[in-house]
């Protein structure tokens, strides 16, 4: 089972690499750029552009261009991307960046310097090509001016420690850049725009994939501020961050001062989610002789309330036996108390295999479809009915290695972590049950 459970992730996270998207869903014929969709296609003729510029963010972004370098051959174009460290794929004509993840720094700043003074030599003569996949929104670094990157770094952190979801996380990140919210637009334009997006967030939502750099933003400094007071993080904010989000709820007209051109020239298309990730695990379960059934592809909320729920479906599947291997996808959130290593995939797991302790005939994997998982080399764990009992063999106590958020080392000690290195790609998790 264990080896199935791999096999069958392994499939997921096939079915979603931008060479196999863009092989669906890209073609160019005659000069002639053809991008189908579900239930249309945009054709853009590349005699009408002098220049092509290729730029992105994101986990995927750099697979993503090498495979466009592939697809556009001998055409003119350059390119800037900026990726997470250890994500960078062969590219010929693209400069590939590697920066800080999950939290900004230096080299994400230069990156994103680069990256906007290309666009400010981009002319309505000019086709850009922007690529977006998870991770962008801490690749993709350019301050506000009344912040310092030191503090930009801080809120980041707090947000994602403190159990916040991506929307709320992403909404406060939108209003410190000079790039997220659709500001990316206002160096690029008047160049058309064509971004591909693969979706890391539950309902797709566009303006907060990768904070959605070229997508319209509806929230407001307001919206925010609430966030930060929701969480109880404006106290442990510098007197200058408190000051500026003060500031600009008072004014709050960022919206008001888009200028709705620069909307006009950008397609924002969607090139996959986490369903299709989903699906492929589907289709491989078959051929394993399971029968397989989708859950869910929105988990999301604290990892604890997850367990639950996943628990809740794996009593019932047992009780109507009509599926023996349930799928779920989406991305919960985790609370962070202590100080040791792992991630919500990793977390995950050890809530499930308490739950599941005794059960022989119960297995199941959780793990991020980038490969990495917190702050750790793993991409999740495995957890079945002994996982608890061989743990404790090994003299690891259950509770304490819950309390201190160290499900790294309590899945390593036992050689359950999944570990596959940098995917290049990234739609959210992949959680798998088993029934045997």
């Amino acid at each position: 089972m264990k080896k199935d459970l791999k096999a069958l992730f392994e499939a997921g996270v096939e079915s979603v690499k931008p060479n196999i998207l863009f092989d669906e869903r890209l073609s160019l014929n005659q000069n002639l750029l053809i991008i189908k969709g579900s239930n249309e296609k945009k054709v853009f003729d590349l005699n009408n552009y002098e220049r092509i510029l290729i730029i992105g963010a994101g986990k995927s972004s750099s697979a993503m261009a090498s495979k466009l370098e592939e697809i556009f051959g001998e055409y003119k174009f350059d390119g800037i991307i900026v990726t997470k460290e250890g994500f960078v794929t062969d590219s010929k004509v693209v400069s590939i960046y590697e920066a800080g993840h999950p939290l900004p720094d230096e080299r994400g700043v230069l990156a994103t310097t680069k990256i906007t003074h290309l666009l400010n030599s981009a002319t309505e003569k000019d086709l850009v090509i922007n690529l977006i996949s998870g991770g962008a929104s801490s690749l993709l670094v350019s301050p506000i001016d009344e912040i310092s990157l030191e503090d930009l770094k801080v809120i980041h952190e707090l947000l994602i420690n403190c159990g916040a979801e991506i929307e709320e996380i992403n909404t406060v990140r939108k209003k410190f850049s000079k790039v997220k919210g659709g500001k990316l637009l206002n160096y690029a334009f008047p160049a058309t725009v064509i971004s591909f997006i693969i979706s890391d967030v539950v309902g797709d939502r566009m303006e907060f994939i990768g904070s959605g750099p070229t997508v319209e933003d509806s929230s407001n400094y307001s919206d925010a501020y609430q966030i930060l007071l929701k969480y109880d993080l404006l106290e442990k904010l510098s007197s200058n961050v408190c000051k500026c989000i003060k500031e600009k709820v008072e004014t709050d007209r960022e919206n008001e001062d888009n200028q709705q051109a620069i909307f006009q020239k950008v397609h924002n298309i969607l090139l996959c989610n986490n369903e299709r990730a989903l699906q492929a695990v589907k289709e491989k379960a078959l051929i394993l002789g399971y029968n397989p059934i989708i859950i869910q592809s929105d988990l999301k909320g604290d990892v604890n309330l997850v367990a639950e729920q996943i628990e809740k479906n794996i009593i019932s599947s047992i009780t109507d036996k009509k599926h023996d291997c349930l799928i779920f996808g989406g991305e919960p959130t985790v609370n962070l108390q202590g100080s040791g290593m792992g991630g919500r995939n990793q977390e995950l797991a050890m809530l499930i295999a308490e739950r599941i302790k005794g059960k022989k005939e119960i297995s199941f994997l959780s793990a991020g479809t980038d490969g990495n998982d917190g702050n750790t080399d793993a991409a999740g764990a495995i957890a079945d009915g002994t996982t608890v009992h061989r743990a404790s063999e090994k003299n690891l106590n259950y509770t304490d290695y819950l309390s201190n958020n160290d499900s790294y080392n309590y899945f390593k000690a036992i050689d359950d972590l999944v570990i596959t290195g940098p995917t290049n790609c990234n739609v959210m998790d992949i959680q798998i049950v088993l029934i045997n």
